[in-house]
């Protein structure tokens, strides 16, 4: 097949989705998005030593109340608040902070599909947002004196410890078919080639929440996640404990601006937990206290609407968002919103090359690239990635 027979599948490629592709504003979701969602929710394996389970958001909300509070967001601050006292500022007295256990009783995960869009157009990418909740998150033991090679000086504490904890899986799917998933980890996360870990049970990724935190890995390890100025780390240990379908009791939503019914609490912007407390230990230290904050809800979270956006933990390569992805063997491109277009070839941690600039599309097939320029030049290369860029039409110039 010669370059130029490349041409009408690069005319037809324009850098959005074309008309009639779903918006992201769908007052409820479709057959084919729920059965998508279902087809592919994670499996979530929690720790064996976990005393902190996943639960439905009616219980949460039916034992607790709203107070306001300052934060350092906002001083007139919404929280939900326990009903009953916790006892102490790192105390579970109320008995729905356990949540409920998987392996007895279904509980449910939120999928959100959102149709991403750039500006307003729809674009060939949709995410799958699996929002689990959890009624408390477990903080960790650190120590608040010096850390040496042979125990803590100074004694320990512990911190970090909150009601309420939201966590999500995020699959990215690209025309429909699964290209990356996404694992929420604290003030981050991580992202991965759907499938490259080779941890999938059949369609489903399978995933692993840290026994207390809850945050998600790909794998059952020790993770270290942060260093402190005293030589202490803070860690997250998972294993392979109760096993977690998030297929069974699944709830399947689409995106849109203001929900009513059961979903309406997602319209909450405020905090799901208690006000922070105990902080004058361990916050100089930490930078966190005893009993944290409440965290915000999905509807606060950038994953939750439908602006394009990278996934957490993907490398900030790209000058602009991702309007489009296209795969075709073992070649990788993207456009961004900047018009720039990257291609990579081989295994998920190849190196990012850069093709052309002022792109509005972009084709790969088998060796070659294909881009059309915003000002109508239509370019194909053949071969390597840094191959010479020979034009197929408009005017004068190649993309840079």
């Amino acid at each position: 097949m010669s370059a130029i027979a490349l041409l009408p599948a690069l005319a037809s490629q324009p850098a959005v989705a074309a008309e009639g592709t779903r918006s992201a504003s769908t007052a409820s979701v479709s057959a084919a998005d729920d059965e998508l969602a279902r087809r592919y929710a994670p499996h979530i394996w929690l720790h064996t030593q976990e005393s902190y389970f996943p639960s439905d958001v009616e219980s949460f909300l039916d034992n607790t109340h709203v107070e306001i509070h300052k934060d350092s967001e906002d001083p007139k601050q919404q929280f939900y608040v326990t009903n009953e006292p916790l006892g102490c500022n790192s105390c579970t007295d109320p008995p729905f902070l356990y949540g409920q256990r998987p392996n007895e009783k279904s509980v449910p995960a939120y999928a959100e599909v959102v149709h991403r869009t750039d500006n307003g157009r729809a674009t060939n990418i949709t995410d799958i947002n699996y929002w689990t909740f959890y009624p408390y998150n477990n903080g960790k033991r650190v120590c608040i004196g010096v850390y040496t090679p042979w125990g803590c000086v100074g004694g320990y504490s512990s911190f970090g410890n909150h009601v309420g904890d939201w966590e999500h899986v995020t699959i990215r799917f690209v025309d429909d078919k699964p290209y990356q998933v996404s694992l929420s980890q604290h003030d981050g996360g991580q992202t991965l080639v759907y499938g490259a870990e080779g941890i999938l049970a059949g369609d489903q990724p399978v995933v692993y929440a840290a026994k207390g935190s809850h945050a998600l890995y790909p794998d059952a390890a020790r993770h270290t996640y942060r260093h402190l100025p005293n030589g202490d780390t803070l860690d997250d240990y998972t294993n392979a404990g109760t096993l977690w379908d998030t297929r069974q009791g699944l709830k399947v939503f689409s995106w849109q601006k203001d929900y009513t019914g059961e979903l309406s609490w997602l319209n909450f912007t405020g905090r799901w937990g208690n006000p922070k407390a105990g902080c004058s230990v361990s916050e100089p230290i930490t930078g966190e206290c005893v009993l944290g904050n409440g965290p915000k809800g999905p509807a606060m979270k950038a994953a939750f609407g439908p602006q394009m956006l990278a996934l957490d933990g993907a490398p900030g390569l790209f000058a602009g968002a991702i309007v489009s992805i296209v795969v075709d063997g073992d070649r990788t491109g993207v456009l961004t919103t900047d018009g720039t277009a990257y291609v990579r070839e081989g295994d998920a941690y190849a190196n990012w090359v850069r093709q052309a600039a002022g792109g509005s599309s972009l084709v790969l097939s088998g060796n070659r690239v294909g881009v059309i320029t915003k000002d109508g030049v239509a370019s194909v290369k053949e071969g390597a990635l840094d191959a010479a860029w020979v034009r197929q039409s408009g005017v004068s110039g190649h993309p840079t």
